[in-house]
């Protein structure tokens, strides 16, 4: 691999737990490759690959997106490169591959009944929750959940609002509130003060790699790939069910 830079943008769980060690080992393969993380929440990184201003981003979704194309051909492309006689055209703009299912947790103070009752692996209806006072993200961040209170039949009454996990943990910890947080996160900042209970429909949020189809095939990409790729496949042993 020539040397270059690689410009990776990432959302702030995947950067405290995803990507260091994906770094390291991306550093032993190719340690003449400069790369760049820039720390951003998924619609800045993806607005910043489509303008060519980051090689790659770490991203998330909780439902499938229009704008990103489903993993095969960038797979293809990985293995074969752009000249082998893959089309990039059929993806548009952005193609995706897929590094994580990410599963969302009902975060509850440990004195909470819910929290307390049965084993824990028993998951619950969020429509059990619907009573309860809540603490959500902005009201872009939030949208998951309002979406998913609305399938359980409630609104939300939504109490607190922060995008800081420390913060929603610590509120949830002084029975302020519930939440529900993915687990990437609840395992990069673990608060012993609340229990992080599974769902009945086992919601999750899907990490992708995304990268514009010109840049698939190039061997830093390929090379980011992988490593991020082992990463993730790390990430089983960390906390419960990450997969």
């Amino acid at each position: 691999m020539r040397a270059g830079r690689l410009r990776l943008a990432a959302f702030p769980s995947a950067c405290a737990l995803l990507i260091p060690q994906a770094l390291v080992s991306l550093a032993r393969q190719a340690p003449e490759l400069d790369v760049r993380l820039t720390e951003l929440e998924p619609p800045e990184a993806r607005a910043l690959v489509l303008a060519g201003d980051a090689d790659l981003a770490v991203i998330f979704d909780y439902a499938p997106r229009t704008a990103v194309h489903a993993a095969p051909g960038f797979l293809r492309l990985l293995e074969t490169g752009p000249e082998s006689g893959a089309d990039p055209d059929q993806h548009r703009d952005v193609i995706a591959v897929p590094l994580l299912d990410d599963p969302v947790r009902a975060v509850l103070p440990t004195a909470h009944p819910l929290a307390r009752r049965g084993d824990p692996g028993t998951a619950i209806e969020l429509s059990q929750l619907a009573t309860q006072p809540w603490i959500a993200g902005c009201e872009r961040c939030r949208t998951h959940l309002v979406s998913a209170a609305a399938a359980a039949g409630f609104s939300p009454d939504i109490r607190h609002s922060t995008d800081d996990y420390v913060v929603v943990q610590n509120l949830v910890a002084a029975g302020l509130g519930i939440a529900l947080l993915p687990q990437l996160a609840l395992t990069a900042a673990p608060n012993p003060r609340v229990r992080a209970v599974a769902l009945s429909d086992n919601p999750i949020r899907q990490i992708r790699l995304i990268a514009r189809h010109e840049m698939a095939g190039t061997p830093a990409v390929r090379a980011a790939l992988r490593a991020l790729q082992s990463s993730a496949a790390e990430m089983e042993g960390v906390g419960p069910s990450m997969r």
